[in-house]
């Protein structure tokens, strides 16, 4: 039947890593270390992570993700800090007592296509640009929609604002910030409410129309949330530029592009990311017809948006919460976090796409993708597949792009 309404607040989708949907991801022996070493604050049931780096408008700020947990320990509620200080070092940013500090509510969806649609999106956004342009300091806490801080605690959030008195506390005690916090809170619409069962364990909403900006170049986007119940990532989104989505591919020949969510590329702009350009460059390159299968949840090549954030500061080179490093690519970041040295850096499956894909009835899929297990995952469900590279060559992250491209295990070249 219908889901009428998010999940309790003190329940998380996922506490322990699922026995279905492809088994068990492999997970590097250091991981559970790494996860308690990123905490830098835990107490009032709130845990706030170390983030790091966005590089946005020539400058910088710093992300920090935060979760407030149940006395079980389970993360309920996801939120993000935001501070706009131009360091690329946490232990180098300082406030005073007298700087704003912004609450917004946004949904993930609008923020990461920068949805014209929703006048808080263009606020958040011109908000955080102003203060870069003009070298001030200010805080921002946004509460997410759908987070995972660290794999396997995948988040979505109610209504409930429980977490604002114990990051306010926390702010004046790390920060020395004691102001009022001026609020945003306000959603277009729940996105979760609408899920109706159409399988076993897979529910699916109404289509969504979002009005999209990229590079000052108008796109409309209808967008599908998907719920699989016993898969790993849980919530995918199923994103096309023609109306009636689930209807218009089937038993068509279909271009198609796996995407997995990135916090710092899509949702706060990082310049040293290629996320949201391989995005806008597939629908620029198959017009009307494509589909993009969003995991959002596989921010960090599956790990979360906390150690993620980690390997942001070892990109640049600079003090880590756990390393110190010299600038590296992104592959060698991953491996050196997680103290490996072959490809369980990523622990990403593509099982639920495959289920989205065979939803809708494709004929056969030209993927457009540079990554070995996207291919492998669809051929081993005996879907026909045929490979299209996303040849993607943002001038500020090239020396990434072509590290993940020297991983010749995971990665084309």
């Amino acid at each position: 039947g219908p889901i009428s309404s998010p999940p309790s607040p003190r329940k998380t989708f996922c506490t322990q890593p699922p026995t279905t949907g492809g088994g068990r991801p492999t997970i590097p022996i250091e991981y559970n270390n790494v996860k308690k070493e990123l905490i830098v604050h835990n107490a009032d049931n709130l845990k706030v992570f170390y983030g790091g780096p966005v590089s946005r408008c020539g400058s910088y700020i710093w992300v920090m993700p935060a979760v407030v947990c149940d006395n079980k320990e389970r993360s309920n509620i996801g939120y993000e800090l935001i501070l706009v200080s131009n360091c690329k070092n946490l232990n180098d940013i300082k406030f005073s007592n007298n700087i704003p500090v912004y609450y917004f509510v946004l949904n993930d969806i609008e923020l990461k296509f920068n949805t014209d649609a929703n006048d808080n999106v263009i606020k958040f956004n011109s908000l955080i640009d102003e203060f870069i342009k003009y070298d001030k300091k200010a805080i921002f806490i946004r509460k997410s929609d759908l987070s995972m801080a660290t794999y396997p605690d995948i988040i979505l959030n109610n209504n409930s604002d429980i977490g604002i008195e114990a990051i306010k506390q926390y702010l004046s005690l790390s920060y020395n910030v004691d102001g009022d916090v001026i609020s945003y809170n306000y959603n277009t619409y729940n996105q979760y409410t609408s899920l109706k069962t159409i399988k076993p364990n897979i529910s699916i909403s109404e289509e969504i129309k979002c009005n999209a900006n990229f590079e000052n170049k108008i796109y409309t986007f209808y967008i599908h949330i998907a719920y699989l119940m016993n898969d790993t990532w849980k919530v995918y989104y199923i994103i096309g530029k023609k109306g009636n989505v689930l209807k218009n591919i089937k038993d068509k020949d279909v271009d198609i592009r796996i995407d997995s969510g990135c916090v710092s590329g899509q949702i706060y702009k990082d310049e040293s990311c290629d996320c949201l350009d391989q995005f806008y460059s597939f629908f620029d390159k198959i017009g009307d017809e494509g589909v993009v299968i969003h995991i959002p949840t596989q921010d960090g090549r599956g790990f979360g948006f906390a150690p993620k954030a980690e390997t942001e500061i070892y990109k640049l080179g600079g003090v880590g919460k756990i390393n110190t490093t010299e600038a590296m690519d992104t592959v060698s970041a991953a491996k050196l976090l997680y103290k490996v040295q072959d490809n369980s850096y990523d622990i990403r499956d593509y099982n639920g796409a495959v289920k989205i894909i065979q939803l809708l009835q494709c004929k056969s899929v030209r993927l457009f993708s540079d990554n070995r297990k996207k291919i492998q995952a669809l051929e081993d469900a005996g879907i026909t597949v045929k490979r299209t590279p996303t040849e993607t060559n943002k001038s500020t992250c090239i020396h990434h792009i072509q590290s993940k491209k020297n991983d010749n295990t995971l990665y084309f070249k």
